[in-house]
């Protein structure tokens, strides 16, 4: 399952002309298919849900599709363990994600789409560590995989630009950004988050992101996100509306 395989050709999948090495696609899909013991299982590359998509991403759909959707240019990466940390993710959401109890939170949360949506940001936030905790201790050769994926994504490249246009994003998002941070840089603080309150917020709920972290049962992490966290991820929010209402204000002052 660890080798690589040099694809030698490519292929259009895509109106958009995006192309990507068919044989690797066939052993990705072989790879999510073993792990997952899914024999249907499908990688596809990526197509747009109109009135629901923000942007382009790698992501499992569930049944009736049951399939891995991918980006066709991180199949052409150099290195190709990026594009195997893609897949072994979003397995393990297949493996260790329960889609029906969160359908279930989620509506116990709100039945307002815009609320879902938030919710849901939140949640992707702590189940993605959720998840890779619980399959790298079942697959143990993924771990190279997953750290070069997250250092490539999301580690710090420039600092002082990151930190201006972190600063420029709804502190809600930056609470989240700097959730993923954290865990895949085991317990450093994301040194692009500079303002207090979301620095505030970290910290207060920090004991309950490390409790969902380590639930192997799915219901109990995602009831430890509604019950324990969420209340400190809508303080965010509300924070973040009443900037852009300043902002709006100062906007129109100077008309």
């Amino acid at each position: 399952i660890t080798e690589k395989t040099q694809a030698s050709s490519a292929v259009s999948k895509e109106k958009t002309g995006d192309t990507f090495p068919e044989e690797f696609r066939i052993v990705l899909q072989g790879l999510a298919r073993i792990i997952s013991r899914r024999h249907s299982l499908e990688l596809r590359p990526y197509r747009r849900i109109p009135l629901r998509d923000i942007r382009p991403m790698w992501r499992y759909l569930a049944l009736p599709l049951d399939e891995i959707q991918f980006l066709p240019e991180d199949l052409s990466n150099e290195d190709e363990d990026i594009p195997l940390g893609f897949t072994a993710h979003e397995v393990w959401h297949i493996l260790f994600t329960d889609f029906e109890v969160l359908k279930k939170v989620l509506f116990e949360v709100s039945d307002e789409e815009e609320i879902q949506r938030q919710f849901l940001t939140l949640w992707n936030a702590v189940e993605d560590p959720r998840v890779n905790i619980l399959g790298q201790g079942r697959h143990i050769g993924s771990i190279t995989w997953i750290n070069k994926l997250y250092r490539d994504r999301y580690g710090v490249k420039e600092l002082e630009s990151e930190t201006r246009s972190m600063q420029r994003e709804p502190l809600h998002l930056q609470f989240g950004y700097a959730l993923i941070y954290h865990w895949f840089n085991r317990g450093e603080d994301d040194p692009r988050i500079v303002n207090v309150k979301a620095k505030e917020a970290l910290s207060k709920s920090q004991q309950s992101i490390q409790k969902a972290y380590n639930q192997k049962d799915a219901e109990s992490s995602y009831r430890i996100i509604k019950e324990e966290i969420w209340p400190i991820y809508q303080e965010l929010i509300e924070e973040a509306k009443e900037q852009m209402l300043n902002e709006e204000l100062l906007r129109q002052m100077f008309k």
